[in-house]
C-alpha cells in the first residue's frame, strides 16, 4: 500500500506542477520537476518513503505560497498567496498528503 501511495502523491505532485507551470515560474517548474524525480527515487517504498515524500512536497508548496494545516485527519487550506496557483490541484495534492499521513497513524496502531 505504501508503494502506491508514494507513486499517487508524486504523481499528484507532478499534475500540480504542470497545472500551476506559469504561476510558479518556468525555472522553478524545471528545477522542482528534477528535484521530484529525484526524491521520488531515493525515497524508500514503506510507509515513512510516502511520509518523507508527503513533508517535501508539503515544504515545496509552502515556499511557493501555499499556506495549509494538514495531518492525518485531513487538510485546512488557509492561503494562496500566489494569485495564480490552482486551487482544484492543490487541495488534490493536500488530501494526497494526508493520506500518507495516515500511513504513519496506521503503522503506530499497529505497534
Amino acid at each position: 500500500m505504501s508503494e502506491k501511495a508514494k507513486v499517487l502523491l508524486f504523481r499528484a505532485f507532478y499534475n500540480w506542477l504542470e497545472k500551476n507551470r506559469k504561476a510558479i515560474d518556468e525555472r522553478w517548474y524545471i528545477r522542482l520537476s528534477k528535484e521530484a524525480k529525484k526524491t521520488e527515487r531515493i525515497l524508500s517504498d514503506d510507509n515513512a518513503g510516502a511520509i518523507a515524500g508527503a513533508m517535501w512536497i508539503l515544504n515545496v508548496i509552502s515556499n511557493l505560497g501555499v499556506g495549509a494545516g494538514v495531518s492525518p485527519e485531513g487538510y485546512d487550506l488557509q492561503y494562496l498567496g500566489n494569485l495564480g496557483i490552482d486551487k482544484i490541484s492543490t487541495r488534490r495534492l493536500l488530501r494526497k498528503i494526508s493520506e500518507c499521513l495516515k500511513l504513519g497513524k496506521e503503522e503506530k496502531k499497529r505497534k
